[in-house]
């Protein structure tokens, strides 16, 4: 049975690996240099077009108004400061879109 399955499953699978790097040397030229334009003409573009989506995404964010802040005191509870800076802020505070109890936005949004 041990036989069968090797003649059958796993020689096959290693002629497979032996000839996946293509049968001569002009298979291997071809494909290198369909990699290599590949490389500098699609991975350029794809980038570029990933970076104006992420600008226009940005933009459309900041269109957006931010909430006004209202001191509810169930948010406002601290039962010890944070162990760093002025105990207020959290370690990843943003002042422009984080506000600090007792004290609300720090700095305007988006100037």
């Amino acid at each position: 049975m041990a036989y069968i399955l090797r003649q059958k499953v796993v020689v096959p699978m290693l002629q497979n690996v032996r000839n996946s790097s293509g049968k001569s040397a002009e298979s291997l030229q071809k494909t290198h240099t369909l990699m290599r334009t590949l490389s500098f003409t699609a991975v350029p573009m794809a980038v570029g077009l990933a970076a104006v989506n992420a600008y226009m995404l940005e933009q459309k964010h900041k269109s957006h108004h931010r909430k006004e802040y209202a001191p509810y005191a169930h948010l406002t509870i601290r039962t010890k400061a944070f162990p760093w800076g002025d105990g207020n802020h959290s370690l990843f505070h943003n002042k422009k879109t984080q506000w600090t109890p007792g004290v609300g936005y720090e700095e305007d949004w988006y100037c």
